[in-house]
């Protein structure tokens, strides 16, 4: 069988002529008015019918190959239509479905496949091998005709079908209502008896019995209803008793709780009274006007608003031989405990300036020293933020760490001196020198130094939104030129706009220094 295989056994060929091909394609007639037509790779449709070439638009033309043989040709780009010039041949061997396709006004279904290649000669002195396209044109109503014929064979005979179902439901349902009638002739017994004696029950009579004697649903829907009764009477007669116990539990729990309420009253006078000596500390102890007005070479203006809540904000500007020392801090928290923090700061600071200390490193580490070992003597959970500021002979220097200094000079540029290298939270360590570094700048007449603490740059309006560092360089900006104390109120004035009806949850502290 294998030799077999190998040897050569013949060859089937088939003759079909261009003119039988040509006619075959120009019988084919699909659904009702479709038609096929064959064309060239050049787009030439060599076979179609005349109603084809007339709904194609297809205009004929002549021409000779140069061999002594006349070609016929009539392309699908110079149709009379539009969308036939526009129809792109397949380029693949894939069906090509175009639906629908607008021809005339009229829309069609076009199906297009690419044939594979034979040897064709034109007219030419070569035969090539060329791949002709079958194309098939179906109008599309007429493919959806035989659709809507079957939708409609299908609504009708869904209607046939809801119509009878119709009439078994009708069926049905007046046979269920004549048991439910003879059922419920059966039931009207039990349930008049039962109906009877929940008005009995209605009226307070509690010691009625219905008698339903049966041992369906019915029969054990009257026992529960004999024990509802009979339960119902033994808790009226005990409800008088058990109203007279709990009114006298209320009566002692009304009694503790007003006297619970007088202590929580003396309490909130209690703390009311020292939050208010607080925040008349804090006013206390800061730097009159008087005292601003006498500096030399120096425009000081200085601002605090405790918060509801008292915080710890501290600043303070002293006389510092011919110079001027200014401090300004924050301490952690609020209540009572961070004003006497701030307290003691404020104290300690004048008792190093009264004892003429000049080493700046030196001082900070000292009053350092003195608040942590108050701290850890009381047993506080507080730390605070503290620059100090030394001028002479238009010289600052600034020492310790707080927050942003704010500077603009009087050309209006802004500086920003970041004081996180300059220290660290006062009270945490008691020992911290090998973190103390100074930095110093050059005063000329007319710039202006601004010191804040975070009650201002982290100020909430009523959407949440904090106040911020930018917009407090935008004010200084725009009042520079003016006095210290001017520059003052306008910053009191914009933050305080800005927080509007919303709560002020920290102290407002800010020190403008301007040089004369």
């Amino acid at each position: 069988m294998g030799r077999l295989a190998r040897a050569f056994a013949g060859a089937v060929g088939v003759d079909v002529t261009l003119g039988q091909l040509i006619r075959y394609v120009q019988d084919l007639e699909l659904a009702g008015s479709g038609f096929a037509f064959l064309a060239q790779e050049n787009g030439n449709v060599f076979a179609v019918n005349a109603d084809g070439q007339e709904i194609l638009g297809l205009q004929q033309a002549s021409g000779s190959s140069g061999a002594g043989v006349d070609i016929f040709q009539q392309f699908l780009h110079q149709s009379r239509d539009p969308a036939i010039r526009a129809l792109a041949l397949p380029g693949g061997d894939a069906v090509d479905y175009r639906d629908p396709v607008a021809i005339g006004g009229k829309d069609y279904v076009v199906v297009l496949k690419r044939l594979d290649p034979f040897n064709v000669w034109s007219g030419s002195t070569d035969i090539v091998p060329e791949r002709w396209t079958l194309g098939f044109v179906v109008p599309a109503a007429e493919i959806y005709a035989s659709l809507h014929k079957a939708q409609d064979t299908i609504a009708a005979s869904s209607r046939g079908i809801l119509s009878s179902q119709i009439v078994i439901t009708l069926v049905a349902l007046a046979i269920v209502m004549f048991g439910i009638l003879l059922v419920s002739r059966r039931m009207t017994g039990a349930l008049v008896d039962l109906a009877a004696g929940a008005g009995k029950i209605a009226q307070k009579d509690y010691d009625v019995r219905v008698d339903v004697r049966s041992d369906d649903e019915f029969g054990a829907l009257g026992r529960a209803f004999n024990q509802m009764a009979a339960e119902i009477r033994a808790y009226t007669h005990d409800l008088e008793r058990l109203v007279e116990q709990r009114t006298a539990e209320l009566q002692r729990a009304s009694r503790e709780i007003m006297a619970l309420n007088e202590r929580l009253k003396q309490e909130n006078l209690r703390l009311g009274a020292e939050l208010d000596v607080a925040r008349r500390l804090q006013l206390m102890v800061l730097p009159q006007e008087r005292e601003l007005a006498e500096l030399e070479g120096l425009d000081v203006a200085g601002y605090m608003r405790p918060a509801d809540e008292v915080g710890g904000d501290y600043y303070d500007v002293l006389r510092a031989g011919d110079g001027v020392k200014i401090g300004i801090g924050d301490v952690t928290g609020h209540g009572l405990e961070s004003g006497v923090l701030m307290l003691m700061i404020q104290t300690a600071v004048r008792t190093l300036q009264a004892a003429e200390e000049r080493d700046a490193e030196r001082f900070l580490n000292i009053v350092n020293k003195v608040l942590y070992q108050n701290i850890q003597r009381v047993g506080l959970d507080r730390t605070a933020t503290l620059v100090l500021l030394d001028y002479a002979q238009g010289v600052l220097r600034l020492t310790g760490q707080h927050e942003e200094a704010v500077v603009v000079r009087r050309n209006g540029s802004i500086e920003r001196i970041d004081t996180v290298d300059l220290g660290m939270p006062v009270g945490l360590e008691v020992d911290i020198a090998a973190f103390i570094a100074r930095t110093e700048l050059r005063l000329s007449p007319g710039d202006v130094v601004v010191l804040y603490t975070d009650g201002i740059t982290e100020a909430e309006d009523i959407h949440g939104e904090q106040y911020g560092i930018d917009r407090l360089c935008e004010v200084v900006h725009r009042v520079h030129e003016r006095p210290a104390a001017d520059i003052k109120q306008a910053i009191v004035d914009d933050v305080m706009r800005f927080i509007g009806a919303q709560k002020v949850f920290d102290d407002i502290t800010t020190v403008v220094i301007k040089r004369r």
